[in-house]
């Protein structure tokens, strides 16, 4: 939240910042994973399909949600690495806004999946 809110907002380490959290919970969620991708996200499913196996349309509501997911994170893969260029620019403050409110939102849910598991690997 300093690095958006400050007299100069600073969307592209706000973002990095909010991806990093994510990707942390992420890792301690799964000990293995070496970072978070989109293709590490499917780690989920299988504690999606468990806790919602009774609930078809929770189900197919948060696997759509992780779809989503997926696709936040290769969004800001853009502000965290982009190749061939020496300096990654500032998003507008807009998307910047949008990236994070997002992101924390995903954190959200990665608390909430994790709440119940015992250690999904």
């Amino acid at each position: 939240m300093n690095a958006i809110s400050s007299a100069a907002p600073d969307g592209k380490t706000a973002i990095r910042n909010v991806f990093e959290a994510a990707e942390g919970l992420f890792r301690l969620m799964f000990k293995n994973a070496p970072r978070l991708t989109a293709d590490q996200a499917a780690r989920l499913e299988p504690i999606i399909q468990k806790r919602y196996s009774s609930d078809g349309t929770a189900s197919g509501a948060v696997t759509k949600l992780i779809a989503s997911f997926k696709d936040w994170i290769d969004a800001c893969q853009f502000y965290r690495h982009e190749p061939g260029q020496p300096e990654i620019h500032q998003p507008p403050i807009e998307l910047a806004i949008h990236l994070i409110s997002v992101g924390a939102a995903f954190i959200r849910l990665l608390m909430e999946l994790d709440e119940n598991e015992d250690s999904p690997g």
